[in-house]
């Protein structure tokens, strides 16, 4: 077993049954899905232009639209890119009007930004003859709201499922005289076992500290699971109210003495690393990283950690795919899109290590032998979800809350003056962007 990190943790999240290779070669060695073969080849010698993103799961989607290509002709031109390249590739392309791309990945904080050029794809499978049933009922609600409706459009519809859960070392609890089978049931249990787990170098939980997303989704979580609200009725930003303050508290003086040395550069590859070595006995985890740490080859802690929902909801990730308003090959990308999140390729696509949204797969006795997780995953969807900051160029601000974040963490502001400097710093920028005045 060996330590994970940034690059390969982010080259692909590989499980001991969610490599990319077994993905494309599960999909060489299978029989044509029968939506494949009902597939019509009106569209043959077109091409769909697809703004894509790197990482196991859109390799598997990527390796599995070959078979629509061979299927009806269409030529399927995938552009990879990093999480914020392509938010910049994606913005820019139908901002200025060049689109080159007919279809866009969307993280959902992002569809605010772009949902005013993005097609509704509510009924796109009765808009082109041959396109799969949707089955928009297999989704949960709130999360299909989150992850794809913008007043009242359905701009997205997921193709990538992610919703945090808690997990815990089932060694190391046993060791601590805690019952190993007993899933914590509030953030105070879970610091509270915390202390009863470290020692030797060994940390009763890991908690990512550093300047980036991950340390602000720990907070969104404390906050959101508190009641917090970002913005109240009339738009006024509500990051410094009770529930805020209450969030960074507990992070600062429950998690952060918990965790172990260097936490405060940490992003999502260091949280794994430390979880998989069994540095740290607890930690607020994404599904993604499961396939690791699952992994006995990669992982100390395989075979022995538990996973649950976190005390009052889970924090919800993922990505969507939506379609261009003017895109120059409509009906082919629409088609493509139908078939790509249909029931039957989605059951595909995760049995080669997808990530679903779709309660369909979440709930398949196969998919579950493989991905023991996955019913803890419906669960956390079908509950209480949290969503990320809802507001155009989301991304800035939650670089402010973990700039905050991290300066409450590092003891160089209290917790008071960083909620007060993260309140003032939304406010200023919600106040520049025109939408406070």
């Amino acid at each position: 077993m060996t330590g994970i990190t940034r690059r390969t943790f982010h080259r692909g999240l590989l499980g001991a049954s969610a490599a990319t290779a077994f993905g494309r070669a599960a999909w060489a060695q299978s029989e044509l899905a029968a939506v494949t073969r009902s597939l019509p080849k009106t569209y043959s010698g077109s091409t769909v232009r697809i703004l894509f993103g790197t990482g196991t799961t859109w390799d598997i989607l990527a390796a599995a639209s070959k078979e629509f290509s061979e299927a009806t002709g269409i030529k399927l031109d995938f552009t990879f890119g990093q999480y914020m390249d392509r938010y910049t590739k994606m913005l820019l392309d139908v901002t200025t009007g060049t689109n080159s791309f007919d279809i866009y990945p969307v993280a959902y904080q992002w569809k605010y930004d772009v949902a005013q050029y993005l097609v509704d794809l509510t009924k796109i499978d009765s808009e082109v003859e041959g396109a799969p049933p949707l089955d928009i009922d297999d989704y949960a609600s709130r999360p299909l709201d989150i992850y794809g409706r913008v007043d009242g459009r359905l701009i997205a519809l997921p193709v990538l499922g992610d919703a945090t859960f808690v997990l815990w070392n089932k060694n190391r609890y046993k060791e601590a005289g805690l019952d190993p089978e007993k899933a914590p049931t509030s953030w105070e249990e879970i610091a509270a076992n915390g202390g009863k787990l470290g020692g030797n170098n060994r940390y009763g939980y890991g908690m990512p500290g550093g300047k980036n997303v991950q340390t602000a989704t720990v907070w969104m979580q404390q906050f959101n699971g508190r009641g917090g609200k970002y913005f109240d009725d009339k738009g006024v930003p509500q990051f410094n109210s009770e529930a805020g303050i209450a969030a960074l508290e507990f992070m600062v003086s429950q998690l952060q003495p918990l965790s172990p040395p260097g936490n405060l550069s940490w992003d999502i590859s260091e949280l794994v690393n430390s979880f998989s070595t069994e540095t740290s006995a607890q930690a607020l985890m994404w599904p993604s990283g499961m396939g690791l740490l699952a992994d006995p080859k990669k992982s100390a802690a395989a075979g022995h950690f538990g996973w649950t929902v976190p005390p009052q909801g889970s924090l919800l990730g993922g990505h969507g795919l939506g379609i261009n308003a003017k895109a120059r090959n409509m009906k082919p990308a629409k088609l493509f899109l139908a078939w790509l999140t249909s029931k039957e390729i989605v059951r595909r696509t995760t049995l080669a290590g997808g990530a679903p949204v779709r309660m369909s797969a979440l709930r398949d006795p196969e998919l579950i032998a493989r991905n023991p997780h996955f019913p803890a995953v419906a669960t956390a969807l079908q509950g209480p979800v949290f969503s990320f900051v809802p507001l155009k160029e989301a991304e800035q601000v939650h670089r402010i809350i973990y700039d905050e974040v991290n300066a409450a963490l590092a003891k160089t502001k209290t917790v008071k003056v960083a909620m007060n400097d993260m309140q003032n710093g939304v406010t200023d920028f919600v106040k520049r962007r025109g939408y406070l005045r």
